[in-house]
């Protein structure tokens, strides 16, 4: 999801360069905005993920002096 995002937020700029008026919408700011929201929802899954698997306690070993 976020290599979509990525390959289609920087192919609307490509599209709109080539494609658009500079007055007018054009497609290559849909796929730009789509791959944005890709990007993002992508983000808010790592994000969550990493919420909740949480961060590994490292205990120490019990015959080492403290």
């Amino acid at each position: 999801m976020l290599l979509a995002g990525v390959l289609l937020q920087s192919g609307g700029f490509f599209w709109h360069l080539l494609f658009g008026l500079a007055e007018d919408g054009s497609a290559g700011i849909l796929i730009t905005r789509t791959g944005a929201i890709l990007i993002a929802v992508a983000l808010v899954i790592v994000g969550v993920g990493l919420l909740r698997t949480g961060r590994a306690r490292v205990e120490p070993a019990a015959d080492t002096p403290h």
